[in-house]
């Protein structure tokens, strides 16, 4: 049965060339959701801007959205 903690967070990304898919990472532990979506595109903009591969990109993007699900609060803790 699913709970409100229980999430499954992953991300896609594609280009005209390719389509990348980060590792999806599951948890039943969240403690808030707000500011997880922004932290996502944070990281997103941060590999685009650090000219990284398509999958590094996703994977920053997914990982600090994923993070920001264990941060009470609209602000993260600022690791990608």
């Amino acid at each position: 049965m699913d709970n409100p903690k229980h999430n499954l967070f992953y991300g896609t990304y594609h280009t005209p060339e390719n389509s990348f898919i980060s590792p999806i990472h599951e948890t039943n532990e969240v403690i808030d959701r707000i500011g997880s979506g922004d932290a996502f595109m944070a990281g997103l903009i941060y590999g685009l801007i650090s000219n990284e591969g398509g999958q590094e990109i996703i994977n920053k993007a997914t990982n600090s959205g994923y993070q920001k699900l264990f941060v009470k609060g609209d602000f993260g803790d600022g690791a990608l």
